[in-house]
């Protein structure tokens, strides 16, 4: 599968990386089902490689809510909840940023922290500025953990707020 990737020059992949704004219209380009989501990591890693930026929309009905309206309209908080930590899942996946963590740098398994945390955010505070990109940061789980309970060093607080 990744074979296809690579059989594309330079110059092709970076003219449909700039063309494309969504994964499946990048996928269809190069030669890939528009839902081949096993090839995203390596094309992420090609496109850090060249230096090329990947610019993806990602539009959810939930991102123009307030987050008052989205835990209004959910049977319980946990359902809300959980809708903001899948787009917040969704929207980083989406970005150039790299899936490790920000502390020490393990791969395997990240999850999505929120640097201000939800709770922090008024009810009248949109989504969209919830799981924006800045204030979205992957660890590990040990360090999403310390995070969450306010127990990381300041020198790996530099690392997640610099």
């Amino acid at each position: 599968m990744v074979d296809k990737l690579y059989r594309t020059s330079d110059e092709d992949f970076c003219r449909i990386i700039k063309a494309n704004t969504t994964w499946k219209g990048v996928n269809e380009a190069l030669g890939y089902s528009s839902r081949a989501f096993k090839i995203h990591n390596k094309i992420l890693e090609r496109c850090k490689a060249l230096g090329v930026e990947l610019n993806l929309e990602y539009n959810s009905p939930i991102l123009n809510m307030t987050k008052g309206e989205l835990f209004g309209c959910r049977k319980n908080w946990q359902s809300a909840r959980t809708a903001i930590r899948k787009l917040a899942d969704s929207i980083f996946k989406r970005s150039n940023k790299p899936r490790e963590c920000a502390i020490c740098g393990y791969n395997k398994h990240i999850e999505i922290a929120h640097i201000k945390g939800v709770s922090e955010f008024s009810n009248d505070s949109l989504v969209s500025e919830i799981n924006d990109i800045n204030n979205l940061v992957a660890l590990c789980p040990n360090h999403h953990w310390e995070f969450d309970s306010g127990q990381l060093s300041d020198e790996d607080k530099k690392k997640i707020f610099s």
